[in-house]
């Protein structure tokens, strides 16, 4: 565990905060302009709540939130 906090940190300094770039495929879900937060991009957002996310919603995720999807998604998977 004490690896993938370390990983996060690295994550977070590159990917942390709100964004909502036009241009990036990631940042929409079913058509919609949503963002990304902490390297969350809205169709993995919409994954994890079962439902389509609100830019609120990516707009107010918080770490804690955003590192147990990159844990459960992308590193006990690797």
């Amino acid at each position: 565990m004490a690896v993938f906090k370390e990983a996060q940190q690295l994550v977070g300094l590159a990917e942390g905060g709100y964004q909502k770039d036009p241009r990036d495929k990631g940042n929409y879900y079913q058509g919609k302009l949503i963002g990304t937060n902490w390297g969350i991009s809205a169709p993995v957002l919409a994954k994890y709540l079962q439902r389509t996310p609100t830019v609120s919603d990516m707009k107010g995720l918080k770490r804690a939130t955003a590192e147990e999807i990159l844990r459960i998604n992308y590193w006990l998977k690797n």
